[in-house]
């Protein structure tokens, strides 16, 4: 077991496979790991998981989980923390072609830490962009680019406001290193001025977009690429949450008409070409109230609303390990599992309806023995990323995620009714959780 730098402790599941432990066990890393394990582990083969928050459920999943309290430092880890994780994960020893080495997947957060990157691409097989691609992929001006050659709009977008005539109302400020809406702020209309960041994080101004969030959800192969499904994301006229533009769930799948998938598949082959990526890639869009898409950014990884997807009954993890030809051989449920979507996407799961959302703690919540327990006596279908036993004695500070609820229901309908619905479940849902906090 090892500790890595700056880390205070590390979790291990406790919870042994059933099945004959394999050769080599796949490695998952991101901030929030649980819903990318939950996904491999259903491949047949427990992950080995490095995330921020080593949750309970994720733990339960996990052949070994680690975690990284500081995330996102701008500092590679240290080489020997790595290879002592390859020997963990089973692939210190394997001579043979025959015995791949264990593949590495990348979740929520390793796209803006290239040095985490780097450091991966090292010891590890890992089946996702280079840092080299990242700057490529996460650059606004190539999102421009690459909107406007490809028939799909983009924001107004500026590195300076100075120079503006209209006033800053309507324009957000975006730091260039985002995810899941940290950090977004919507500018003071009455300012004479952008004000100085007080994260002090690189920033560019945009123009704000009315409309519904979208996530599409792609695979790219070698010679070919797919639209797996859409998301959608609620707002915060929807849901609580620390700040107005901050993630706070999906609902799903959401269909689009033929011109609007025709623009994302388009998005797609031109990415491919521009950048050789492989596997994974989540677009974010806001459809405004013409239908009209416009790009907001690229995500080369798993996205949060592919665990929507997953329990739809299309498994993204089994689709990126096709595109990087795991199919074939060396994870036979990987080639079992694409195959089942192809006959089965947007058939018998048309008419159901699934939605997450995150619960920000309101206040600071001490994480007591009872509290612990009434947390973990929830239902796992419709709650997940449980603080594990481990948190004993810790407070989740207000503003921060406590866990998620899950909810699915049967529907011929879609668009708004569909999302209160859904959403009207959820927030029963949060209730449950408020009982296990009170003071």
């Amino acid at each position: 077991m090892f500790q890595p730098s700056g880390c205070t402790k590390v979790s291990t599941s406790t919870i042994e496979s059933t099945d004959p432990p394999p050769a080599w066990r796949p490695i998952v890393v991101g901030f929030a790991a649980r819903a990318l394990a939950v996904a491999t582990a259903s491949l047949g083969r427990r992950p080995i998981v490095v995330d921020h928050f080593a949750d309970h459920d994720c733990q339960q999943c996990a052949e070994a989980c680690f975690q990284l309290p500081q995330w996102g430092e701008a500092r590679p880890f240290p080489s020997e923390v790595w290879k002592r994780l390859l020997r963990v994960a089973g692939a210190g020893s394997i001579p043979s072609p025959s015995l791949p080495r264990p593949p590495l997947l990348l979740g929520g957060g390793t796209e803006n830490w290239p040095q985490l990157v780097d450091a991966l691409h090292g010891p590890f097989h890992v089946l996702g962009p280079t840092s080299t691609q990242l700057s490529l992929l996460r650059c606004r001006h190539f999102w421009q680019d690459l909107a406007e050659q490809n028939h799909c709009r983009f924001p107004e977008s500026r590195s300076d406001l100075r120079s503006t005539a209209s006033g800053l109302a309507g324009w957000l400020s975006k730091p260039l290193r985002g995810a899941g809406g940290l950090g977004i702020r919507r500018l003071a209309p009455a300012a004479s001025s952008p004000p100085t960041p007080p994260d002090g994080r690189e920033r560019y101004w945009q123009r704000e977009i009315q409309g519904r969030a979208l996530g599409a959800h792609c695979i790219l192969y070698n010679d070919r690429v797919q639209l797996l499904g859409i998301t959608a994301s609620f707002s915060a006229d929807d849901w609580p949450g620390p700040s107005e533009f901050v993630y706070r769930g999906s609902w799903g799948p959401v269909p689009l008409c033929v011109e609007q998938q025709r623009v994302i598949l388009g998005l797609c082959q031109a990415v491919r070409h521009a950048s050789g990526l492989r596997g994974w890639l989540q677009i974010d869009f806001i459809e405004d109230s013409a239908g009209e898409l416009w790009l907001l950014e690229l995500n080369p990884r798993w996205a949060a609303g592919m665990e929507i997807l997953l329990n739809s009954g299309v498994n993204a993890v089994a689709h990126h390990l096709a595109a990087w030809d795991w199919a074939q051989g060396r994870w036979p449920s990987v080639r079992t599992q694409t195959e089942t979507t192809a006959r089965t996407q947007g058939a018998e799961n048309s008419a159901r309806q699934f939605a997450k959302a995150i619960v920000y703690a309101q206040r600071d919540i001490e994480l007591s023995k009872d509290r612990l327990r009434a947390l973990h006596a929830l239902p796992p279908a419709e709650f997940a990323d449980l603080p594990s036993r481990d948190m004993l004695g810790q407070t989740v500070a207000a503003g921060h995620p406590l866990l998620t609820v899950r909810t699915a229901l049967t529907t011929d309908g879609h668009g708004s009714q569909v999302r209160q619905n859904l959403l009207r479940a959820l927030h029963l849902l949060r209730q449950q959780v408020a009982s296990c906090t009170v003071r």
